[in-house]
């Protein structure tokens, strides 16, 4: 009897760990299993995104070639949504290319607007197969697609793609010419290309306002500016009444002391964009009001490349750097004592005087003039007898952003 209790003891206790084995064995299975059907919906899930990416780059070269409308399928979508981020990064994927979704700028490339893809539209672009089950936001210039069904594959991988790197705009890239008065580039000097010896710098907007530079060291792609006796005469410039627009692509070295002139006729005129120890600011003499500022309260960062912009539109300042509106920016009137925002709605800009040049790097009539020389490289300056909008300082700054290298 003692034998088979133990004999017994024995066999229950093999039973038993073979049900272990089995279920661990099964467990294993198992889970070989989901992983197996995970990674094949994941590879799957990256070659349907990647063939619809294959077939918009495709649909788009068509359209370069006949710049055929009917080519750009999809419904145009102007809420793009958040791309999520990539397990184990910080930062998600950004849409590549800026949108205008405000002001009366119009776009004039409908292969940059972005695209949801329905079943049809797949078909239309030659897909029949498994990618109809998702569906698909596309930009056809930028070759950036992300499936908005699945979004992630189950190892957090974004499915998302893009043909670009770098940032784009939909109104193209070119510079916005409505209303321009004067263009001036660091690297086409001369208009027919660049030197490193004119002293005439090259008025690109058609108007013939050539610059005259007076000791000013020409770079690769930059005219510098030493702080004491460089400036540029552009001659008179009076179009402007109640809307202003100036802008430049400069880099400093140092925080200078006082005032650091741009763009400027301030003292016999009604206008400058500066620098005043670091910060930027613009001051208008506006009719029936006098001098009236808008300054930032941020510093300028040193030995670095950025796009400003001042905007007089008649009713507000405005001061942008990189493309982006200073906020916090405050209202000062001559003697730089802060004031509340007035309402300036119809009050125009004092012309320029008789004889009164606008001038890049001083105030070539002011009383301090030998303490407001610019000290630094300007890569380019724009002037523009209209008020851009948000929209179009953005488009200006992304290609700079491109052209000059600029880094945020």
């Amino acid at each position: 009897m003692k034998n088979l209790r133990e004999n017994k003891g024995i066999t229950l206790i093999a039973l038993i760990i073979t049900i272990i084995v089995l279920l661990i064995i099964a467990g294993i299975s198992i889970s070989g299993g989901i992983t197996g059907i995970e990674e094949s919906n994941d590879n799957r899930a990256m070659t349907e995104l990647e063939k619809v990416q294959h077939a918009i780059t495709q649909r788009y070269s068509k359209f370069e070639l006949t710049k055929d409308t009917s080519l750009i399928v999809g419904t145009k979508i102007d809420d793009l949504p958040t791309i999520p981020t990539p397990t184990g990064e910080t930062k998600a994927p950004t849409w590549k290319v800026f949108q205008v979704t405000s002001g009366a700028t119009v776009s004039t490339h409908p292969e940059r607007k972005y695209y949801r893809l329905s079943k049809s539209d797949l078909e239309n672009l030659g897909l029949t197969g498994n990618e109809n089950g998702s569906s698909y936001i596309v930009n056809y210039y930028s070759g950036e697609i992300f499936d908005e069904n699945k979004k992630q594959t189950s190892k957090g991988t974004v499915l998302y793609k893009t043909a670009i790197e770098n940032e784009a705009s939909e109104l193209g890239d070119e510079y916005i010419k409505d209303g321009m008065l004067v263009w001036y580039d660091g690297i086409n000097n001369t208009g027919s290309g660049h030197s490193s010896t004119t002293t005439t710098w090259k008025d690109l907007s058609g108007n013939g306002r050539d610059g005259k530079m007076k000791n000013v060291t020409i770079g690769s792609n930059y005219a510098q500016f030493n702080g004491t006796s460089s400036w540029t005469n552009l001659g008179e410039i009076n179009e402007y009444t109640n809307e202003i627009t100036m802008e430049a692509m400069i880099e400093i070295p140092q925080i200078k002391d006082n005032c650091s002139n741009i763009i400027c006729n301030m003292e016999a005129g009604g206008l400058c964009l500066r620098l005043y120890y670091g910060k930027l600011e613009a001051y208008y003499y506006i009719t029936g009001l006098g001098y009236i500022g808008g300054q930032s309260n941020k510093y300028l960062p040193l030995n670095s490349k950025n796009n400003v912009v001042s905007i007089y539109d008649g009713s507000a300042i405005k001061l942008y750097i990189n493309g982006e509106k200073i906020e916090d920016m405050v209202y000062i009137n001559a003697n730089r004592n802060v004031i509340s925002k007035s309402n300036f709605s119809g009050k125009n800009i004092k012309k320029t005087d008789i004889n009164t040049v606008m001038a890049l790097g001083t105030n070539p009539s002011g009383t301090y003039a030998a303490d407001e020389f610019f000290n630094g490289k300007i890569y380019s300056a724009k002037i523009y007898n209209e008020a851009l909008t948000d929209a179009e300082v953005k488009h200006n700054y992304i290609i700079d952003k491109a052209k000059y290298g600029i880094e945020e």
